[in-house]
């Protein structure tokens, strides 16, 4: 009875066929983990002599979803062949016979599954290049390799999908590139825009206006700059948004960086009772001379003025910069120097002016 069940047909197959086809999938699901490590060690042998153990593990570890989906893939593959098609789902025309399609599909599996694999190499190599270089001049890493890693992913692409339209699909690509023309490819891909942030990545990186980890201040968008890619520049707000400002507005635009100023500009003014004579402004004025030059990180070329005489008050502009610093240690120092000064004026009994009884009298 077994074996008459085992010889029964479906879709033009035994049951015994189609268990040995189940059973051989189902054995390398559960073992395509450990096939991939392993795969993925031997893979890792040509990169050993520039790369740590530790960088061979994120290999090992990058590789290991598509080396699985590639194992899986192989095996499926292969145990349909072991398969006969079903006659009755064959059509009249070749190219649409249920063999000729499946093959055409799983040959693009395959090749996606492929290119996954490269494209996880590059990653892999981009991190080692960001390890090694990390300790070089500022930047190097940073920006140098992301971008060369997009632009070696995005020629993996077109590469890849130019061979599966060839090989696979019998496309003669030369022939729609030689028909199409540059001029023509560059707008059928709708370049102009994406030509224009490409070439502000390389004025970025030949002019060097900032880092990656510099203070910026874009248009109307000031942060910390995360990342340059291929089309776009990333920047953490103080507000910790993630704002994407196209490489060609940060080239168009004016941009101050902020982590390249040498000082940070510091004014207060002081709007005094009127009452205030000269000897208590003037004992003021030089004991905040006093408290400022005893700030190691205050520039000593700062500004103590007596500004201007309202008709309500009686204005001491205060001036100084603080020497550049990380903006913590900066608000700090700032900090700092305004509970000195409110301690001075209490010492010389000086009041702040009456802001209310100005406005009363306008």
């Amino acid at each position: 009875m077994m074996h008459d069940f085992l010889n029964l047909l479906f879709w033009d197959n035994t049951v015994e066929r189609w268990g040995k086809f189940i059973l051989l999938v189902l054995l390398t699901y559960l073992v395509k983990k450990y096939i991939s490590n392993i795969l993925g060690t031997l893979l890792y042998q040509p990169f050993r002599k520039f790369s740590t153990e530790n960088e061979g593990k994120k290999f090992v570890a990058l590789l290991s979803k598509p080396m699985e989906f590639l194992i899986l893939f192989i095996t499926v593959y292969l145990a349909f062949k072991t398969l006969h098609y079903p006659s009755s789902l064959e059509l009249g025309n070749e190219d649409l016979h249920l063999k000729s399609v499946l093959n055409k599909l799983m040959k693009t599996v395959g090749a996606i599954a492929i290119t996954w694999v490269v494209l996880r190499i590059i990653d892999f190599l981009s991190y080692v290049f960001h390890i090694k270089y990390s300790n070089h001049e500022k930047g190097v890493d940073e920006q140098i390799v992301p971008f060369v890693k997009d632009s070696a992913k995005v020629i993996i692409g077109i590469i890849s999908i130019a061979m599966m339209l060839s090989l696979i699909y019998k496309v003669n690509v030369a022939g729609i590139l030689a028909g199409i023309g540059i001029g023509g490819l560059a707008v059928a891909l709708a370049a102009k825009e994406s030509l224009e942030n490409l070439l502000g990545s390389f004025t970025i990186f030949i002019d060097k206006p900032f880092h990656v980890g510099d203070q910026v201040q874009v248009g109307s968008v000031t942060g910390v700059v995360e990342r340059v890619g291929f089309r776009s520049t990333r920047i953490r707000t103080e507000n910790k948004t993630f704002v994407t400002v196209p490489n060609k507005q940060i080239v168009d635009s004016f941009l101050d960086n902020i982590t390249e100023r040498t000082h940070r500009r510091v004014e207060i003014k002081l709007q005094l009772n009127q009452n205030t004579s000269a000897e208590q402004m003037n004992a003021a004025m030089e004991k905040i001379k006093v408290s400022l030059s005893s700030e190691t990180l205050i520039d000593s070329e700062f500004s103590v003025l007596f500004n201007s005489i309202n008709a309500f008050s009686l204005e001491i502009q205060i001036v100084f910069l603080v020497q550049q610093t990380d903006i913590k240690t900066f608000n700090q120092i700032k900090q700092q120097i305004n509970f000195s000064v409110i301690k001075i004026l209490k010492t010389e009994n000086i009041s702040f002016a009456d802001n209310d009884a100005s406005k009363r009298n306008n």
